[in-house]
């Protein structure tokens, strides 16, 4: 028999499996007692539909507002960045909830208002703008297409999806600032390039509180890259007029600012940091170079709707950061002295015979180790009446700041006339952290704060 009268070879038949959910949450998911350390950013996890994870805290709230002392922050920073010639732009990304609401479980369903939510998510892009500040029509998000997921199912993140779509608005906004004007022009091409593997934050809570795991969430992934090159995004040597300071969800595997720089025609500079929180990449920003001698026109700030904008000290030390710290102002007290490694080393004293009157509320301190690597530093902070304001600056170790610590004395009813009296620095002694490293040096300036 010819070769081509043959019977094709028979193969064993292959297995069938009938799929089932891998299983429901274990009990300690639904016990606050097991939120703690790294999975104290957890609370509370449950288990959606269609593989989704919820995080009960977060994920879902119908009210969004700040305090009125943020808002002012808010506008004394728009107002100092315009000072330089900077537009400020923020970003507050929409709650995970509302993008995912067919995907919640019933009881969070039944507990919350959809249209409060809505509401309660556009008031504060309301009052932001009321600050002041640029925001781009972010409400609109919470309305469209929901077919492309906008975040991944079991992480905090957005996809690409997600990040196209909020690109796209925002372009929409920034073409209609004066600032936009005549930055040059400059066409991008966006690409597939393989795809995005995703196990995600919650599915890691879950294995640590359950002690089982779930299936990777694989979507495409992109890239952008400028018209007519196969160079990678922004790989010229200008300086691009437009820059992103955001969190993890504006790392590069999403890409947002490519798919920004596309709607926008224009390069965007990222300068967006990955396990940061919501003021590294500020922070970072505002101490380089780049921003001292170059600032840009448009200065994009990216960050998750729950972030903690009220936090105490948050302001405290971005506002200084733009005016560079007390670099540019007659110092009102200034000491260069070594740190002891294990304990706190008395810095500045406001005596030797004549206590000046140095109010807390008008002044600033900038410190400068000889040791960049140091991302930690305890203050203690005296003052004349009695008060003691103890607090720890920790940098993100994804940052450089160049070993410097620039914050605000503290205000309040019992600091903002209280005359300072004294400043020590080193490990917080309190904490049983690990000693500075020998040979650390501090140089410590008090200087007066900017209106």
């Amino acid at each position: 028999m010819g070769a081509s009268a043959q019977q094709a070879p028979a193969f064993p038949e292959l297995p069938t499996y009938e799929l089932q959910p891998c299983c429901d949450l274990c009990p300690a998911a639904a016990n606050p007692a097991t939120y703690t350390g790294y999975l104290d950013g957890f609370r509370m996890m449950v288990q959606g539909k269609n593989g989704w994870l919820f995080r009960t805290e977060d994920d879902l709230k119908d009210r969004y507002a700040l305090l009125p002392s943020t808002y002012q922050s808010v506008a004394m920073l728009q107002q100092r960045l315009e000072a330089r010639g900077v537009t400020l732009v923020m970003l507050p990304l929409p709650p995970r909830g509302l993008m995912a609401w067919q995907n919640l479980p019933e009881q969070l369903r039944q507990g919350v208002s959809r249209d409060m939510a809505r509401v309660g998510y556009q008031v504060l892009l309301e009052d932001l703008r009321s600050a002041g500040v640029v925001v781009p029509e972010l409400g609109q998000l919470l309305y469209g297409n929901q077919d492309q997921p906008f975040y991944f199912k079991r992480d905090h993140h957005w996809t690409p999806s997600g990040a196209k779509r909020t690109a796209a608005v925002t372009a929409e906004t920034l073409r209609g600032l004066d600032a936009y004007k005549n930055i040059p022009g400059k066409t991008f091409t966006t690409r597939q390039q393989g795809v995005l593997r995703k196990s995600g934050t919650y599915a890691e809570a879950v294995e640590r509180m359950c002690g089982f795991g779930y299936p990777e969430q694989v979507i495409p992934r992109f890239t952008t890259s400028t018209e007519g090159s196969g160079s990678d995004l922004f790989g010229d040597a200008e300086k691009p007029e437009i820059v992103l300071a955001g969190t993890s969800n504006s790392d590069p595997a999403y890409n947002f600012a490519g798919f920004l720089a596309e709607a926008l025609n224009v390069d965007v500079l990222n300068m967006s940091v990955t396990g940061g929180g919501i003021d590294a990449a500020l922070l970072q920003y505002f101490m380089s170079e780049d921003f001292r001698d170059s600032p840009p026109k448009i200065l994009i700030w990216e960050m998750p709707v729950y972030s903690n904008f009220d936090e105490a000290d948050l302001f405290r030390q971005i506002l200084p950061s733009v005016d560079d710290g007390c670099t540019d102002d007659d110092p009102v007290m200034q000491v260069q002295t070594p740190l002891k490694p294990d304990s706190l080393t008395e810095t500045l004293f406001n005596g030797n015979g004549k206590v000046e009157s140095i109010r807390g509320g008008q002044h600033l301190l900038d410190v400068k180790l000889n040791r960049p690597d140091i991302d930690k530093l305890h203050f203690s902070v005296w003052y004349t009446n009695g008060k003691n304001d103890n607090f720890t600056i920790e940098r993100s170790r994804h940052i450089d700041t160049q070993g410097r610590f620039v914050i605000t004395l503290r205000e309040g009813e019992d600091f903002t006339d209280a005359v300072f009296m004294g400043l020590d620095l080193g490990p917080d002694p309190d904490a049983g952290e690990p000693p500075l490293p020998e040979g650390t040096e501090a140089t410590v300036t008090l200087c007066e704060r900017r209106a």
